[in-house]
């Protein structure tokens, strides 16, 4: 899944190599913290936040319904 997150960041970023994401899993919620360029946030966020929304809904759909977080860090 991290490879996953970090392919669809990398393809929407400028600066592609600045884009880092690390996993965790707690009990049952599995946490991803996607870290890139400030200058790169809007572009993953996207209008209205709907491409970070589409991340976290394929996200949710690969762990077969199970609990899943995506956050951007600055």
């Amino acid at each position: 899944m991290e490879g996953f997150v970090g392919y669809v960041a990398a393809a929407l970023a400028d600066r592609p190599e600045r884009v880092t994401v690390t996993h965790r899993d707690d009990d049952r919620l599995a946490r991803f913290e996607l870290r890139l360029d400030p200058g790169d946030i809007g572009a993953v966020i996207g209008k209205g936040g709907r491409t970070i929304k589409a991340m976290r809904l394929l996200l949710a759909a690969a762990r077969k319904g199970l609990p899943a977080e995506l956050e951007i860090i600055e």
